[in-house]
């Protein structure tokens, strides 16, 4: 009886093990993409008013959904055969990946996890808080957001002040200001 009680709990553990690493992203929908896209794009808006942007490029496809006034897009990328290769959620006027992105292989199994706010102690809700404090409009369209890892983890802002592009690049650890700099716009 023992035996039997040991073979079924080393079976369950073994599918345990398995299906933490079987979690699959969603599939492209490739027939319904060829069916209404246009040169390899289409777009369209939801009931909600979610922007969705789907493109074919060499390696596969791409999604983009943007809920109304987000400033985050649901980014997600497939390979040819329409299995998920990468998703989470991009900066929509910068250039950042923020939380946690799965990362799949070509028959769709995670393969890996980022999470890319970890050497971050200064979170992104911090720079709101910042930002709101110093009279920084995110949602205005000269203002973009991007954040370095290396060498070490830096925020910079960069928005429309007195004609000119100031960029203010901060800490990505404490929030401090490292530097303010401003730029002539180039047209």
């Amino acid at each position: 009886m023992k035996k039997i009680l040991l073979i079924i709990f080393s079976f369950g553990m073994m599918l345990s093990c398995q299906s933490q690493n079987t979690k699959h992203m969603e599939r492209f929908n490739i027939e319904d993409f060829n069916q209404h896209s246009e040169n390899g794009s289409r777009r369209w808006i939801t009931a909600d008013s979610t922007v969705i942007e789907e493109h074919s490029y060499a390696a596969g496809y791409a999604r983009m959904e943007v809920p109304k006034n987000s400033l985050f897009q649901q980014y997600s990328l497939f390979y040819k055969n329409g299995n998920g290769k990468e998703q989470g959620l991009l900066f929509v006027r910068g250039n950042f990946q923020k939380g946690t992105w799965h990362y799949y292989d070509e028959g769709g199994r995670l393969e890996k996890t980022v999470d890319y706010d970890q050497p971050f102690g200064f979170t992104y809700e911090d720079l709101v808080k910042y930002c709101s404090s110093n009279n920084i409009d995110l949602h205005e369209s000269h203002t973009f957001i991007d954040k370095r890892i290396a060498p070490q983890p830096e925020w910079d802002i960069t928005y429309l002040n007195n004609g000119k592009n100031r960029v203010v690049t901060l800490d990505g650890k404490t929030g401090k200001k490292l530097k303010e700099v401003d730029q002539d716009i180039i047209r």
